[in-house]
């Protein structure tokens, strides 16, 4: 996956998850959270390869995959949009980047995460994650966006 903090410029924050939580943050300016309708894909073109957006409303136990980046695609193997979470691979950055989803919904705040997965190819997987609520309203929880990016630990 591709590593942005080699590209980024002196500054600026290197971790993925921490840039689109500020980005959120930006967005919900004094509401409880951001809307569907805030998210900009061109303003954050650095990031949007690695965000998966969840459509929870109506299926909050296993969440609509709306949108799949193509970083994501490659630690997962396909294309998930339009597919329930359930879907992805387990051995995928999908389904253990957004695996705490689950937590953001009941606790109706923004969520970073970091851990480690056996890939498909027997590899493990650092990741980062981050998982944020958005919703039209103050009340609902429409959809959650969640940013992950991983790096394979070298075999020694």
């Amino acid at each position: 996956m591709t590593d942005t903090s080699d590209t980024a410029p002196p500054n600026m924050e290197r971790r993925l998850s921490l840039r689109i939580l500020t980005y959120w943050r930006g967005l919900r300016d004094q509401r409880a959270y951001p809307g569907l309708s805030d998210l900009d894909p061109e303003s954050i073109s650095d990031m949007w390869p690695c965000c998966l957006v969840l459509k929870v409303e109506g299926c909050e136990s296993d969440p609509i995959i709306a949108t799949c980046g193509h970083e994501l695609q490659e630690h997962g193997g396909e294309d998930l949009t339009g597919k329930p979470l359930s879907t992805a691979p387990p051995q995928s950055l999908v389904a253990n980047g957004a695996s705490f989803f689950q937590e953001v919904l009941s606790k109706r705040v923004p969520i970073t995460y970091g851990d480690k997965y056996i890939n498909a190819e027997g590899n493990e997987v650092l990741f980062r994650s981050a998982i944020l609520p958005l919703g039209e309203n103050d009340e609902a929880i429409t959809h959650l966006l969640c940013a992950a990016n991983c790096r394979e630990v070298e075999p020694e």
